[in-house]
């Protein structure tokens, strides 16, 4: 005979952070009627969400239940913290899983008053994001509420307005707004040509206990990228103009990546500060030197003319459908085009990513161009742009995907030394087998002696560094020879950590460190 479960709700509608009414799951014979069991039965319950739980008790939160040998069912409750529609059904062993039964979960009584968001900064005189006021239940779901509520608003800055309308005259320091009956948000905006970090508070009239609540929001400069509808923020410096930290924009669908160091300053053709940055697909553009072909879409980066000090890093990603039969991977270059003709741009190829990226220093069109070879591609020629042989292919089909992992190194030709004795230290970049890699971005290395009696200094130079100084590892410099020096004896530890590294996944590098040991007589 086929057993079959079956879910019954008392009702169909719970509270979040309540327990339901009970939930009947009845054993069923063939025919759709209840049947006894004899002997036990455990039932496994199942949700949809992650956010509830089952009890038999209105206690413990269970994932089964059980029917008693010589009965037909057994009652269980659902909680959730969530509110919105949750699927439920009972399982066993021996019998047919219940149907999906929905279970709706309603809000509960409003309990406070949140911002719905943090708040982003925004330019001086910029029209903030809305600023969401939002009535919420104990477990912040929005909440309505059943009346008319006015929510007073004020900031500490004297030259700040605010107004329900993002295109108004913001000519309003303190302001009421109204939640209407059956609502749980109402939106404002603010607008300050002053820089600061003004302090908005909300609080409800008349009071209900739920506030009130404070914000900060900042005005500030900042740089705005717009890389194919995904933004991403920084700081602005006042005083330089400069980033106030690194960032990466990249695109949603990762095809194209912007890296901008610490301290760049964009500026516009006319010397003004670039405030906002766009990627768009090209409509239209020059046409490409002969024999060439495009791997990848056509990129407008406005505003056009932009440039940058330092240069940001471009990456872009190869639409594989889009190589020609054949195709040489060396050959594959990123052009720009001034409007009349395509320009080509040294570049190289991320090991972590496979994009191919270059450092720009102003904006146009860009996109990756082609020659199309005219024999079949080999595996060696795929690997060769890694540095890597045949004999390598799996680790550097890995390395696609993974990335290599780099660790700094520290050599010399000795670990011992004289007083007053300069010993070479030479700084290595190198990959897990202990072979040297030509990083391909710019890493910055921090130096540390242990003791205050030995010094590194460049072989060029009689000053030594000061302890916790940088040195850089340009782009394909895998290493640096140092000088090391020491006034007393004794055992010296020289370590060498990795302090940043402009990359198209994150602006930073692993951190790995090396040391040395040098024993002074």
């Amino acid at each position: 005979m086929t057993l079959q479960l079956a879910m019954l709700f008392t009702s169909s509608t719970a509270t979040a952070c309540q327990w339901s009414t009970p939930i009947v799951i009845q054993l069923l014979d063939s025919t759709g009627n209840p049947i006894v069991t004899e002997e036990e039965l455990g039932i496994q319950l199942w949700s949809n969400s992650g956010s509830g739980a089952f009890s038999s008790s209105l206690g413990q939160d269970l994932e089964s239940v059980s029917i008693n040998a010589g009965r037909s069912e057994t009652v269980a409750y659902y909680r959730d913290s969530r509110s919105g529609d949750v699927l439920l059904s009972a399982s066993a062993s021996s019998a047919e899983a219940s149907p999906n039964q929905t279970l709706t979960v309603a809000p509960g009584a409003v309990s406070t008053i949140v911002f719905g968001q943090s708040a982003t900064p925004v330019e001086p005189g910029g029209v903030s994001n809305p600023i969401e006021i939002q009535t919420q239940d104990e477990c912040g779901n929005p909440s309505p509420i059943g009346f008319e509520l006015e929510f007073d608003i004020s900031t500490t800055s004297e030259t700040g307005g605010f107004d329900e309308d993002p295109n108004g005259d913001f000519g309003v320091v303190d302001i009421t707004v109204i939640l209407n009956e059956g609502d749980d948000t109402v939106n404002v905006y603010y607008r300050d040509p002053e820089l600061g970090e003004p302090v908005i508070t909300v609080t409800e009239n008349p009071n209900q206990g739920w506030g009130p609540i404070s914000q900060v929001q900042p005005v500030r400069l900042i740089l705005t990228v717009n890389n194919l509808g995904q933004v991403a923020v920084t700081d602005v410096n006042e005083n330089s103009l400069t980033t106030g930290s690194d960032l990466v924009a990249t695109s949603q669908d990762g095809f194209v990546v912007l890296g901008f160091e610490a301290a760049t300053k964009a500026l516009e053709i006319d010397g003004d500060r670039v405030e906002l940055i766009t990627v768009e697909n090209a409509s239209s553009w020059a046409d490409l030197p002969a024999g060439k072909v495009l791997v990848s879409d056509v990129y407008d980066f406005a505003p056009d003319g932009a440039s940058f000090d330092p240069p940001i890093v471009l990456a872009l990603r190869i639409k594989q459908e889009d190589l020609p039969k054949g195709t040489n991977p060396e050959d594959i270059r990123v052009m720009y085009s001034d409007g009349a003709q395509w320009i080509e741009m040294p570049g190289y190829v991320d090991e972590e990513s496979g994009a191919l990226v270059a450092e720009i220093t102003h904006f146009s069109q860009y996109a990756l161009v082609v020659s199309p070879a005219t024999g079949l591609l080999s595996l060696t020629a795929w690997l060769s742009i890694l540095g890597v042989g045949v004999a390598a292919a799996g680790a550097a089909l890995a390395a696609l995907t993974s990335g290599r992992r780099l660790t700094i190194k520290l050599e010399s030709t000795t670990t011992s030394a004289q007083i007053g004795e300069k010993k070479t230290v030479t700084i290595k970049l190198s990959n897990k087998s202990g072979s040297l890699v030509q990083p391909r971005a710019t890493y910055r290395v921090r130096l540390q002696v242990d003791q205050g009696n030995g010094g590194l200094s460049t072989p060029d130079s009689t000053e030594p560094f000061k302890d916790g100084a940088e040195i850089v590892l340009t782009h394909q410099q895998s290493s640096m020879d140092l000088q090391f020096t020491a006034v007393t004896p004794g055992r010296y530890v020289i370590t060498a950590q990795s302090v940043g590294k402009l990359s198209i996944r994150a602006m930073r590098m692993r951190p790995v460190e090396g040391q040395i040991v040098v024993d002074v007589s």
